[in-house]
């Protein structure tokens, strides 16, 4: 799953590289493909198993749209406060593992409201 990137303005796109190999845990003798994105202040990186997104009868850009639009309405909250409402924001039983992961950069001295 691609990244989610979620600005402190409520800003938010998906991580997607130009270039995609194998998913991690496959090969671990493939090479990997590297990339790189500049994080803005205050933004916080959301990185997410299928299970989180993917729904039986489902398309998956529905599932990557429902996400990225409740993260951008939790852009603020604490990461102690984001987690469990993108988790539950489904209200139903997952068919998949469920794993996410939250980092959020600092703002720089003065840019904080």
């Amino acid at each position: 799953m691609p990244p989610l990137l979620v600005g402190a303005d409520g800003s938010r796109c998906y991580l997607a590289p130009a270039r995609h190999g194998i998913a991690v845990g496959i090969d671990a003798s493939v090479s990997r493909f590297s990339h790189e994105h500049p994080l803005p202040p205050g933004g916080t990186l959301l990185l997410f198993t299928d299970g989180l997104v993917e729904r039986r009868g489902q398309d998956i850009d529905t599932g990557l749209g429902d996400l990225a639009e409740q993260a951008a309405r939790l852009a603020t909250a604490p990461l102690e406060e984001l987690c469990d409402p993108l988790i539950s924001r489904s209200r139903q039983v997952f068919d998949d593992d469920v794993a996410l992961l939250a980092l959020r950069t600092p703002f720089l001295v003065g840019e904080q409201d």
